[in-house]
């Protein structure tokens, strides 16, 4: 999620549009008004990718009004007010912050509180950055979070020497990345960029790998779920990783490639694990 420069809310997985235009477009999200964003050029697979998410998005009971069109402009970035109104009903939704806003975060609430009641009630907001996930917090305690990347550590840890049955937790949702970690990820936590040199060097070789050796904790999944605390594994997107997920206790899995790990959850009949109440 993140906001243009005359304030529109927009749904984009990138911080510039270069990955999105073929390299047309260097800029940065958040550098332009939403009339001057550029058209977005379709790579390698996209257009089957569109098709069949739009063939599964009408297949199901939803309303005439609600249906993808085939003729969408699939070649525009979309607000996030038009994404609400194209969510069928009683669906979920999870929304990552990308960008640091206090005012996104105040339009983003303001949309989500304007949407229907079973929308509201099936809404979750997150960012991988703790200062950004902290501020969810504070503007709505109510709306469930994943946890960040510097929450997912300290949770790890707080397992690992034994302190987790005595500490408090704001998370509603555990949250742990399948994709390595990067020290360019590491260093945008001030908690992380303050630490030593030498100390930082030895957190980063326990986060590298695919999954990061650090996050992949079978065990306290287990308790946490115990506990009545859904395990979302994020950055599910192959059939390995999906497989991974499953070995390790997730409870639930989020992908950025979702007709291909749909085909692969199907195929291999995977079930996630239950959260006990």
């Amino acid at each position: 999620m993140w906001l243009s420069k005359d304030g529109k809310v927009v749904v984009f997985h990138d911080p510039t549009f270069d990955r999105m235009t073929g390299g047309g477009c260097m800029e940065e999200v958040i550098s332009l008004d939403y009339k001057d964003f550029p058209t977005l050029v379709p790579q390698e697979g996209q257009k089957e990718r569109i098709k069949e998410a739009v063939e599964r998005a009408n297949s199901g009971k939803v309303s005439k009004d609600k249906q993808m069109n085939n003729k969408y402009d699939y070649d525009r970035v979309p607000l996030f007010e038009e994404v609400l109104a194209l969510l069928p009903e009683g669906k979920g939704l999870i929304v990552e912050f990308k960008q640091d806003s206090e005012v996104l975060i105040d339009k983003v609430h303001k949309l989500i509180r304007g949407s229907s009641e079973a929308l509201q009630k099936n809404v979750i907001w997150f960012s991988l950055q703790v200062k950004i996930n902290t501020k969810l917090l504070q503007k709505d305690p109510t709306v469930p979070r994943i946890s960040s990347l510097i929450e997912m550590l300290r949770t790890v840890l707080w397992w690992k020497i034994g302190l987790m049955p005595f500490l408090p937790s704001t998370l509603d949702v555990y949250g742990a990345t399948m994709s390595e970690v990067t020290e360019a990820q590491l260093q945008k936590e001030k908690g992380v960029a303050m630490l030593p040199p030498s100390l930082r060097s030895f957190v980063y070789r326990f986060l590298k790998g695919k999954p990061p050796a650090l996050l992949y904790q079978p065990k306290l999944y287990s308790y946490l779920r115990a506990k009545g605390k859904a395990v979302f594994l994020l950055g599910v997107n192959s059939e390995e990783d999906a497989l991974i997920a499953q070995h390790c206790g997730g409870t639930h899995i989020l992908t950025d490639k979702p007709n291909a790990v749909v085909k692969a959850v199907k195929r291999r009949n995977l079930q996630y694990w239950p959260v006990q109440q």
